[in-house]
């Protein structure tokens, strides 16, 4: 037989329930947010909507230096750039994919 929960009971694991939520949202917003990075193009993969980069450690992608294929958000990221060219990318971790969402070259 199962006993009633009290009332009070009841909120407070609703709370609790909510502040769980929120702090899985809250640590899922903060572990997303891309931030800039400085690398080189090796190769435009246009067709493929990709491109090569070596570029410096991604801390919010628990990455190290490397040398690695990214897609891109927007095929037009990839008109302005060239192997060889010295940018600034920002890219962000989609279910396991690696995406560019902003890419520059430094002046």
């Amino acid at each position: 037989m199962l006993t009633p929960i009290s009332p009070i009971l009841r909120r407070a694991l609703a709370l609790t329930s909510l502040a769980c939520t929120a702090f899985i949202t809250l640590g899922t917003a903060v572990s997303a947010h891309a931030e800039p990075v400085k690398g080189e193009v090796i190769k435009v993969m246009a067709s493929q909507q990709k491109l090569t980069l070596r570029h410096e450690a991604i801390p919010s992608l628990d990455m190290p230096p490397m040398t690695m294929n990214y897609r891109v958000a927007k095929p037009e990221l990839l008109s302005s750039v060239k192997a060889g060219d010295k940018v600034i990318f920002e890219a962000e971790d989609r279910q396991g994919n690696f995406i560019v969402t902003q890419l520059k070259v430094q002046p």
